[in-house]
């Protein structure tokens, strides 16, 4: 190796691979390296390995297989004898072994791409996640990894710094994105055809087989895999983890992935959690799942600092009712510098809106994937607007599914990251519920007006199985209170131009035309259309 050549590579070691060496060449045992820099032993060997191969010592030199540390010792007694321990100095054969190494080709072999992968260089915090996606990744040897979270929350950038700083972990690191879906055989096709160099790779046809020849890859190195937004080839309007009928083989591949031996990992990120995830992660499994939470506040509020805001003594309000969602909070900041010059305390004076038409938009596309029966359990919890217990809920809904699909519902909608447990019971985010409320208003106001337009309740969903008037939810005995919807409702009405009277008129007419009809779905509809003209 060419004295320039060597000197590259050495300067291009990062700090934990440099740490590493230098304590081989010193002499020390991997037990000791390891105790020294606090890894786990697998990891010490696996960087010793990589270690060989940036220094291109060869796994075979004349069909004879050799010992490559000792290679890769007599390497730097080669060049830089002055960080070879003299207990452990090579021999002259080894000396001379090593300065016949083949010499490196002149376009060395691109080991990573990171396609479309986002630029980090601005980052938020999450030591704390970082730590733990790096022990399960590098030190536990995890082949499959899900980060999950509603949209905005910062999963694809927590990816990215991720395997930033663990890429000298693996030999290969490859980015891609599933926002434009495609079939797993191309997928795995571009993953063999970089990892192999090869630029038409001899694939099988065989769904199994092709999955079997990447898992071989996987064995023989070290790879990381991350791919980004796993959503886009889940369905809609089902239940969270059923894949679109073009991408249902991508669980097979999972399931693989998760299950069989090999040395590499996957990392996904997506706004649902697969159903192989779901059912193989555990605390001691080869597969995990971290669900990603809202950043602590001093990170949040690095956020609005940069945004030039001002009125700090509204930060802490501002950061509570995003919970920390570092995209919700960077697009109210922009709001508020648009609007009131940066000024926090101003805008909430003003009583402005904090839902902002972008997050809006953005919280649209997540609740286009949701089921009929999971958008009526967020609705029921913006009508109660407080925790609601999961027995109360299967006690006291007037849907037709039975129990067992509410509780796959909830199940699925807490795999979204939509709704979340607490110890009162189920619940969900203010800015989900303030976009829930919007959305559900509008809805009960297109279906009055349908009502009284076609004479007959056919097509009304909401009125037939929603009660609107809110209950207490606690053990203590039920009583009414007024839900918070109605303030909303009478907001809507201001905005739209309607005479809160001239709606009272409304229900009443309509009412008038339902008490010709007799039924269970007829009187709920009117039951909450006199408890609307009761609370205006």
């Amino acid at each position: 190796m060419r004295a320039d050549e060597f000197t590259e590579k050495w300067q291009s070691l990062t700090a934990k691979p440099r740490s590493v060496l230098m304590l081989l060449l010193e002499g020390k045992s991997d037990e000791e390296i390891a105790n020294s820099v606090d890894a786990k032993l697998p990891t010490i060997r696996k960087h010793i390995q990589m270690l060989c191969d940036r220094f291109e010592i060869p796994r075979e030199i004349d069909s004879i297989k050799r010992n490559r540390r000792e290679d890769l010792m007599a390497l730097f007694a080669s060049h830089k004898p002055e960080l070879v321990s003299q207990n452990i100095a090579p021999s002259r054969d080894k000396l001379a072994l090593a300065s016949k190494q083949p010499p490196i080709s002149q376009t060395p072999q691109v080991q990573q791409n990171w396609g479309n992968a986002p630029d980090v260089s601005v980052f938020y915090d999450r030591q704390a996640e970082l730590a733990t996606l790096k022990q399960w990744i590098v030190d536990n040897q995890c082949r499959l990894v899900a980060i999950l979270g509603i949209g905005g929350i910062g999963k694809t950038a927590l990816a990215t710094k991720l395997a930033q700083e663990i890429q000298d972990d693996f030999e290969y690191l490859i980015w891609q994105s599933l926002h434009k879906p495609r079939s797993l055989k191309q997928l795995i096709t571009e993953l063999i055809q970089f990892i192999s160099g090869q630029a038409k790779p001899d694939v099988a046809n065989d769904e199994e087989e092709i999955i079997s020849q990447l898992i071989q890859f996987f064995k023989q190195h070290r790879c990381l895999i991350i791919l980004d937004s796993l959503e886009f080839i889940l369905k809609n309007q089902e239940f969270a983890g059923f894949y679109q009928d073009n991408y249902q083989n991508y669980g097979k591949f999972f399931q693989r992935l998760g299950t069989e031996p090999h040395q590499s990992c996957l990392l996904t990120t997506s706004r649902d959690k697969s159903r192989e995830i779901a059912l193989l992660s555990g605390e001691n499994s080869p597969v995990r799942d971290l669900s990603l939470e809202g950043l602590q506040l001093e990170a949040a509020k690095e956020i609005l600092r940069e945004k030039g805001l001002t009125g700090e003594n509204y930060w802490n309000q501002l950061i509570k009712y995003y919970q920390g969602n570092p995209l919700a909070l960077k697009m109210i900041a922009t709001r508020i510098k648009d609007l009131l010059q940066g000024d926090v305390e101003a805008f909430f004076k003003q009583g402005l809106s904090l839902l902002t038409l972008d997050f809006e938009m953005f919280l649209e596309e997540q609740f286009a994937r949701l089921s009929e029966l999971e958008t009526a359990i967020i609705y029921q919890l913006a009508i109660g607007d407080e925790p609601i217990a999961i027995p109360w809920l299967l006690e006291h809904t007037w849907w037709r599914e039975s129990p067992e699909q509410i509780q796959n519902a909830i199940e699925s909608l807490l795999r979204r990251s939509l709704i979340e447990t607490t110890s009162n019971g189920l619940t969900t985010q203010r800015v989900v519920m303030e976009y829930v409320n919007k959305r559900l208003i509008a809805e009960i106001i297109d279906e009055i007006s349908q009502i009284e337009q076609n004479k007959t309740t056919q097509g009304i969903k909401i009125l037939k199985i929603h009660k609107l008037e809110k209950y207490h939810h606690s053990p203590q005995p039920e009583k009414t209170v007024t839900s918070a919807m109605i303030p909303a409702l009478k907001k809507r009405l201001s905005k739209s131009g309607i005479n809160e009277n001239d709606f009272r008129e409304q229900l009443q007419r309509i009412l008038s035309i339902l008490a010709t009809e007799s039924n269970p779905e007829v009187e709920r509809i009117a039951e909450n259309l006199n408890y609307l003209a009761k609370k205006l």
